[in-house]
């Protein structure tokens, strides 16, 4: 989602989620849909090489700049239900 470990770029991913489902509502019918996003290791590697003097480093605060990013807790796995079926998500 972030392929140079930014905030920015993670946030870009959240924001065309929420165009598209807001409140996480299918705005067609505004049933709830679930959203399934976990970290890959480019969302949470500094990739210093690639960010001398960036700031918006989602590897200094992996929790903060989920919880800012997708409106909910971080957790390094994590467990979603949609239509009875569950799914374990883990994150890199």
């Amino acid at each position: 989602m972030a392929n140079r470990g930014r905030f920015s770029e993670l946030k870009l991913v959240a924001d065309d989620w929420n165009a598209v489902f807001p409140g996480n509502r299918d705005p067609s019918d505004g049933r709830q849909v679930e959203p399934f996003f976990i970290c890959g290791n480019h969302d949470v590697d500094s990739w210093s090489y690639l960010n001398e003097g960036v700031n918006d480093l989602v590897c200094r605060d992996v929790a903060g700049a989920w919880k800012r990013a997708f409106g909910e807790d971080y957790a390094p796995i994590m467990l979603k239900e949609v239509c009875g079926c569950k799914f374990v998500l883990c994150q890199t």
